[in-house]
């Protein structure tokens, strides 16, 4: 068994590490969580892709359905964009996009994202989109982590 602080191999047993003098710690597997590994810029930028082509969609055969004509109204697209996002993000953690993509959301603990968090992560994206977007390309950084998702204390995951 390893050392838990240095590495160093010690004898099954073994209460203290024989390099180190440090407690040797022995986790059951139901102790033991995976590893939260965080998903890249790409897989992220497209599922946004994916979800803006489908809320678009959404959002013209909505107004077309209401209103008689396929025009795009803002209005009704950031409607249709809070609540596709709060929606899925707060049942699954998935939209489709990020399904297809197999990346989801959750909160910095692994857990699912919350109704709460899930509507302020939707709202957010609209303040991670001033300024020419650069509050998504955040995610290009160290962390991975976009603007919204510091807002809102969430991380992106490979599920």
């Amino acid at each position: 068994m390893n050392c838990n602080n240095c590495g160093a191999f010690n004898t099954s047993g073994s209460k203290f590490c024989g390099a180190c003098g440090n407690e040797i710690l022995v986790l059951r597997d139901s102790e033991v969580k995976p590893a939260l590994v965080r998903a890249t810029f790409v897989p992220r930028a497209l599922a946004f892709l994916i979800d803006i082509v489908i809320l678009l969609i959404a959002d013209i055969l909505f107004n077309f359905s209401m209103y008689g004509t396929p025009e795009n109204n803002l209005i009704t697209f950031f409607l249709l964009f809070v609540i596709y996002f709060w929606y899925f993000t707060a049942s699954s953690g998935q939209t489709i996009g990020k399904m297809l993509l197999k990346i989801k959301v959750t909160v910095l603990s692994g857990k699912k994202a919350g109704g709460g968090v899930a509507l302020a992560r939707a709202f957010s994206y609209w303040i991670s989109a001033l300024f020419l977007f650069s509050g998504f390309l955040a995610a290009l950084g160290k962390e991975k982590s976009a603007f919204h998702d510091r807002i809102t204390g969430t991380i992106v995951i490979r599920s």
